[in-house]
Parts: structure tokens; C-alpha cells; sequence
């Protein structure tokens, strides 16, 4: 009797295995490794799966990166576990990259983390972030919109500049500055949210957004850089809902529109 009620428990590990070893079967590990505290997978359909926890090791230069040398074959990133940091050069001229999940353990997104991404469509920046470095989505060229987390004290220098897809940008209440160049040459951007939390809008942080239409500048703002709304040729009005910024940059709306009005 207790051989017959074991067989078929024998049966379903058999089956299972043999389930587990065909869709091992379907795709190749191109390469993998360990990497501090983290563990990587590249498949031959172009996933990169990495899990694990706590923050990236930090490099130098962008061929430190354990899967550098395959990032024109990587189309997806797939993020699982306690990451917190994303580090510099992460996914650095992935050109081939579509799509990514960031998990919402990651709180700081390091400089060029994805800078020359250009085939990434959208990005989910989780809701705990504090920190994007400065070019960290630079170039992103195919990113159609974003929306940066309120807990993101500064949007770093450059961070979106020449992502020149990008129609739309939300800003959270909570942001306080807006780097140097932060969204310089976004093209496409025809509308942006600046909350009343910001302080500072840094220099040409909007220059030759060219589709830029209109802006709305809270009294909360004190400090507007150089030239940091210049050549954004669409531009026909800015509206300020308090008092003139204390510190005004120079040629901060040179180069926009002819009817263009304050």
C-alpha cells in the first residue's frame, strides 16, 4: 500500500522536472556572474535579470560593468530583490533597451545610469527615490514621458537633457531644485508641471525645449539660472504666481517666440 500512494508523488516530480528542463531548453544563459552583493543572468533573448540586495559596487569607468561588453544585446532589464542603488554606467549605451523594471527598494539612481539608452520607451522611477544623477537618463532619445518622485530632493544636472522624445515631464510636489541642463534639448517637450515645492530652476535647465509652449512658475521658485528657458521657440507665455525670482539669471527667455509675454 504505501508503494502505491508513492508513485504518484514520484510521477509529478518527474513531470515537473521534466517541465523545469524544457523551458531551461528554450532560451541559453549567454553569461552570468556575481558581482558584490548582486547576481546576473544574460539569456540569449536579450534579458538581463539581476537579483539580489543593497547597492551596486560603484566604478570608474563604464567597462567595469560586468555586462558591459554584451550591451548591444541587451533589450530588457529585469531587477528583483532589495536593490536599493542603481550604480554609474549601470546600463550605460544600452542602445538596444527597451524595457526595465526598477523595483521599488531602489531609492538612488546614480549618474549615466541609463545615459544613451536610446531605444528605452518608458521608465518607472520608483516612488521612494531620492536621488537621479546627473545625466542619468541623458539621451534616452525614445522616452515619450516621466514623472520624478517627490522624494527626489534634485533632479541632477543634465539628468534628462537631449531626451528628445520626451512630451511630457510631471515634476511632484516635494522636488525642490532643477539642475543645470536638467531637460536641455528635449525637442518634443511640449508640457511640463513645476510644483510650488521648487526653489530653484537651474541654468539652461529647459534651453531649446523648442516645443515648449507655455510655462507656470510658482511663487515658490527664488533662483532662475542663465539662459535657462533660452531658445525654446514655441514658448508664447510665462506666468509667475508670486513675486519676480531674487535671483534672475542672464538671457533667461532669449530666443523664443516673437508674441512671447509675461
Amino acid at each position: 500500500m504505501k508503494r502505491v500512494k508513492y508513485i504518484p508523488l514520484v510521477l509529478l516530480i518527474a513531470a515537473l522536472f521534466c517541465v523545469s528542463a524544457h523551458a531551461a531548453a528554450d532560451r541559453q544563459v549567454t553569461d552570468s556572474g556575481v558581482w558584490g552583493n548582486l547576481n546576473w543572468t544574460l539569456y540569449d533573448d536579450g534579458e538581463l535579470y539581476i537579483s539580489g540586495e543593497g547597492d551596486m559596487p560603484l566604478v570608474t569607468y563604464p567597462q567595469e560593468i560586468p555586462w558591459a561588453r554584451y550591451k548591444l544585446d541587451i533589450l530588457k532589464v529585469t531587477m528583483e530583490g532589495n536593490i536599493t542603488q542603481l550604480g554609474f554606467y549601470a546600463f550605460s549605451g544600452c542602445s538596444n533597451l527597451k524595457s526595465v523594471v526598477i523595483p521599488g527598494s531602489v531609492t538612488r539612481i546614480l549618474s549615466e545610469a541609463f545615459s544613451g539608452c536610446t531605444s528605452l520607451t518608458s521608465v518607472t522611477i520608483p516612488e521612494g527615490a531620492t536621488t537621479i544623477g546627473s545625466r542619468a537618463f541623458s539621451g534616452c532619445k525614445s522616452l515619450a514621458g516621466v514623472t520624478i518622485p517627490g522624494k527626489v530632493n534634485s533632479i541632477g544636472d543634465r539628468a534628462f537633457g537631449n531626451c528628445t522624445g520626451l512630451t511630457s515631464v510631471t515634476i511632484s510636489e516635494g522636488v525642490e531644485e532643477i539642475g543645470d541642463s536638467a531637460f536641455y534639448g528635449c525637442t518634443g517637450l511640449t508640457s511640463v508641471t513645476i510644483p510650488g515645492s521648487v526653489t530653484s530652476i537651474g541654468d539652461y535647465a529647459f534651453c531649446d525645449c523648442t516645443s515648449l509652449t507655455s510655462v507656470t512658475i510658482p511663487g515658490s521658485v527664488t533662483s532662475i539660472g542663465d539662459w535657462a528657458f533660452s531658445g525654446c521657440r514655441s514658448l508664447t507665455s510665462a506666468e509667475f504666481l508670486g513675486n519676480a525670482p531674487e535671483s534672475w539669471g542672464s538671457a533667461v527667455f532669449d530666443f523664443v517666440s516673437g508674441g512671447f509675454i509675461i
